[in-house]
């Protein structure tokens, strides 16, 4: 698996940027997103990468271990590059830590299409991106959690980490599909442990959202496992709603009254 890099972005708009220093900056980001692609491993395997070549104002990165999560970690950095283009969203993926190294790199580059980084992925799938400024922008605005509120979210519960005072998990969205992080404290810990072996869970706490309406984190207050098969959550509320906030009104006539439709 090789990723090759390719900086646009005339010196004088980044003095200070090298191939060598963006390697680093990727290695990084790699390195984080090859943490979030190992789902529910007992232990976290090691994905090594290096800089493998540079020439000018181009260079590589070549895996040199674990390909399959090389593979989905590359993968998943390039398409979240491409997302962050397009929108104020956080990449389908991708947590707030990755959003925010990702939006210090991207701030350093130039700011239009015949400027910035070019990345491409070689490997059983061809992938490709060019990141200017703007991913930059937008990645510091969905990154951004300005907005809170109590509620739930239903999702599956991917790695849970309760070493130290590291307490967090990974729930996966079933609205959205996106990557939701969830912190709890010291008494939940057997609780989350338990619930990892399960499909679904639904976790009532603190929501924190950006200004494009993404819940990207929760703290924890209470946590329900759920039936294993899928819930729906546009007909099964009080799901992804807390039901002291509704009135106990189900998604579809809570948003009716929120819109002032009757």
């Amino acid at each position: 698996m090789q990723i090759d890099y390719e900086l646009e972005t005339p010196l004088d708009q980044m003095p200070a940027l090298t191939p060598f220093e963006t390697g680093t900056d990727l290695l990084h980001l790699l390195a984080i997103t090859a943490d979030l692609e190992q789902f529910r491993d007992a232990k976290a395997r090691k994905v090594d990468w290096r800089v493998h070549s540079v020439s000018g104002t181009s260079a590589a990165l070549r895996s040199i271990s674990e390909p399959d999560v090389a593979s989905r970690a590359a993968l998943s950095l390039v398409r979240g590059f491409n997302e962050a283009e397009e929108t104020e969203q956080l990449p389908r993926g991708w947590n707030l830590r990755v959003g925010q190294r990702a939006a210090r790199v991207a701030s350093r580059l130039g700011d239009d299409d015949n400027t910035g980084l070019r990345l491409s992925v070689h490997g059983p799938d061809d992938v490709r991106a060019h990141v200017t400024r703007r991913a930059g922008r937008h990645l510091k605005s969905a990154t951004d959690l300005r907005i809170t509120s109590y509620g739930s979210v239903v999702g599956v519960l991917g790695r849970v980490t309760a070493k130290g005072k590291q307490r967090t998990a990974a729930l996966w969205s079933d609205l959205t599909g996106r990557r939701i992080d969830v912190r709890f404290g010291e008494q939940h810990v057997e609780e989350m442990r338990n619930a990892w072996a399960h499909s679904h869970v639904e976790v009532t706490g603190v929501l924190h959202e950006n200004v494009s309406g993404q819940v990207l984190r929760v703290n924890l207050d209470s946590l329900r496992v759920l039936d294993r098969e899928r819930v729906n959550l546009s007909e099964a509320l009080p799901h992804g709603f807390y039901p002291e906030m509704t009135g106990g009104l189900g998604a579809r006539e809570y948003l009716r009254l929120v819109r002032g439709e009757g």
